[in-house]
């Protein structure tokens, strides 16, 4: 008992914390301690060395966790934003099926059913239906039901790969936009990759073998609704705070549920003008499973990218998350070409990859030459 007294008392006090609660317990208490014919150096040294390897451990832990959250949820993100343009590509070229405003009035239909049953089992929440709310976000929704029945048509027309070339077009709208409206401000790389994408654009649609004028038109159409719907978007999100319950924007799932629920009349209307709505039912692609299969599932991937985006969101940075998208085009485009049995050139596979190249140089020179 002498020895074990004396040894406690000559421990010096600094090294208690690095001593394990339990231990430090037992001797308080009077209790002889384990180790006691060790030195008083090793069972410190054992003590931070047993912390160490704990916090590391669970450092290490937490990490690989992380990364894995990112890599699945990145991924999740990329075949659902890819799937939906091939699975469209697949329903409205490979059956003979004439009435694409009928089958965006489904696909709409499937996304906004999947909103509310993920609403009603508690999934996921919105801002619930209110006139007010509505009467800011009608004149939103109308671009974008422009924006989705324009894509929807040029699709249709063009092949895959010029889509996501053509679409970069887009950004050069939004930039002027922001530019005269918001007063911002771009460094000489983001002009330059603007520069690239209608270069790229240009050479594309010349040596296109599959150039349709019609086709071309529209998507020119939906880069401009695009464009418009960024730029509206963001002034219609301070208006949206004032009529909202808890007095904050609107969440994504909200976002979806408005426009799709929203779009539903409009998408109908467009469908009668166009003289869908007595022959869509009679379509001979309607008694192959294969096409409803495809037309359901594509609705599904339009609900998929939101709640991946989310996701993606969530588990990683806003600037990973556009480069992500802007190298999701590179596989797009190969498959758009091999799927579809594409015909093409060696130019025009150039003017392609530019664009994509000019894409993914647009999203780094953006994040870092915004000057307010």
């Amino acid at each position: 008992r002498k020895q074990r007294d004396d040894w406690i008392a000559s421990k010096p006090k600094k090294d208690a914390p690095f001593l394990p609660r339990r231990r430090r317990a037992m001797e308080s208490r009077g209790y002889p301690s384990y180790p006691s014919l060790q030195s008083n150096g090793n069972l410190v040294r054992q003590a931070h060395a047993i912390d160490v390897r704990t916090t590391g451990s669970k450092g290490t832990s937490e990490a690989e966790k992380s990364r894995r959250g990112q890599i699945v949820s990145g991924s999740a993100y990329c075949f659902a934003s890819a799937g939906m343009v091939l699975m469209n590509k697949l329903v409205l070229s490979s059956y003979d099926f004439h009435a694409p405003n009928a089958l965006l009035f489904y696909q709409t239909a499937v996304c906004l059913a999947l909103v509310m049953i993920s609403k009603v089992t508690g999934m996921v929440k919105t801002e619930p239906l209110s006139l007010k709310i509505v009467k800011v976000w009608f004149p939103v929704n109308l671009i974008f039901v422009g924006m989705l029945w324009s894509s929807f048509i040029s699709l249709q027309l063009v092949g895959v790969a010029m889509v996501t070339v053509l679409k970069n077009l887009a950004n050069i709208i939004t930039i002027c936009g922001d530019t005269l409206i918001y007063n911002r401000r771009y460094n000489v790389k983001v002009w330059l990759s603007l520069f690239l994408m209608v270069v790229s654009a240009v050479c594309g649609s010349l040596t296109d073998l599959t150039f349709t004028s019609k086709g071309y038109v529209y998507q020119l159409l939906n880069c401009c609704f695009t464009a418009f719907y960024s730029l509206h978007l963001r002034s219609v999100m301070d208006k949206v705070k004032t009529v909202t319950t808890n007095k904050s924007s609107l969440s994504e799932f909200s976002m979806v549920y408005y426009n799709n629920l929203l779009s539903l009349p409009l998408m109908f209307l467009l469908a009668w003008y166009f003289g869908e709505i007595p022959g869509a039912l009679q379509e001979s692609a309607l008694g192959n499973p294969w096409f409803v299969c495809a037309a359901t599932f594509s609705g599904v991937l339009g609900f998929g990218i939101s709640f991946a985006s989310l996701w993606f969101l969530s588990q990683t940075t806003a600037t990973t998350y556009s480069l992500v998208g802007s190298l999701n085009k590179i596989p797009l485009a190969v498959l758009g070409i091999l799927l579809f049995n594409t015909p093409t050139t060696i130019s025009n596979l150039a003017s392609i990859f530019v664009g994509l190249a000019a894409g993914v140089l647009f999203v780094r020179a953006k994040q870092t030459g915004v000057q307010k």
